[in-house]
């Protein structure tokens, strides 16, 4: 029987923050999971995230002053979990929680020890509206990055951008990584698949926000990306 904890970086979520708890509570678990924690670290926001964050029961909350980027908040997340598995959840409400299962099966059954959502990419041309440029600009230098680090390590995964990704507490500890900001987890699967350590990919829902409605990674983002894949697979 294993325990899940559900690690949530927030800065500035409190337009988001409580429907996300709820809908992490709601969430269907599989049975192996006997026991679940939700860890919050409040991610230097200056909002309202605090204050809504303080009325919780049943959560552990983790403040961070100042922001330290969402590599930082997780490694913080990370570092107080005590399950055997851990799943990063984000603050906003792209992505549904009800999708656990399929992310906690490739681990629980013995597959793999890092497992990462799968957008459903090619819906995004199906958007309308004056803000489908600022939801497709992304995708498109999200499959560049996907070819080129492919290339990199010999892999065919199509969304390591997906922020849903579940790992064991094992592979965490022993696969480090320094970057602090979005480029965290990019550097984390660089480094998991340089080690060999089995990767599987899961298809997940997902409901694309504008930067007008909170999003927050930009182009800039992308580069350092780019520099840590390379950093990770040929001078680490």
């Amino acid at each position: 029987m294993k325990k899940l904890s559900i690690i949530i970086s927030a800065y500035n979520e409190a337009r988001t923050i409580q429907r996300v708890l709820d809908a992490v509570r709601k969430a269907p678990l599989p049975a192996e999971i006997q026991e679940r924690e939700i860890i919050v670290i409040n991610n230097g926001s200056h909002d309202e995230t605090a204050d809504i964050l303080s009325r919780e029961q049943d959560i552990i909350v983790l403040t961070l002053q100042p922001n330290r980027g969402k590599g930082g908040a997780l490694k913080v997340g990370f570092a107080n979990a005590t399950g055997d598995i851990l799943l990063v959840q984000d603050a906003d409400m792209e992505y549904d929680p009800q999708d656990y299962s399929a992310l906690l099966d490739p681990i629980l059954s013995g597959k793999a020890e890092a497992v990462v959502g799968k957008r459903p990419l090619a819906d995004v041309s199906l958007l309308r509206g004056r803000h489908q440029v600022h939801h497709m600009a992304p995708f498109v230098g999200n499959r560049l990055i996907n070819r080129f680090i492919n290339a990199l390590y010999g892999n065919a995964c199509k969304d390591y951008a997906c922020a849903y990704k579940v790992f064991t507490k094992h592979v965490i500890q022993t696969v480090p990584a320094r970057s602090n900001g979005f480029d965290y987890e990019f550097e984390l699967l660089c480094r998991i698949m340089r080690r060999g350590v089995s990767l599987v990919e899961v298809p997940v829902h997902y409901q694309p926000r504008s930067y007008e409605e909170g999003k927050k990674i930009r182009a800039g983002d992308g580069l350092r990306i780019v520099w840590i894949a390379l950093r990770s697979r040929f001078f680490d």
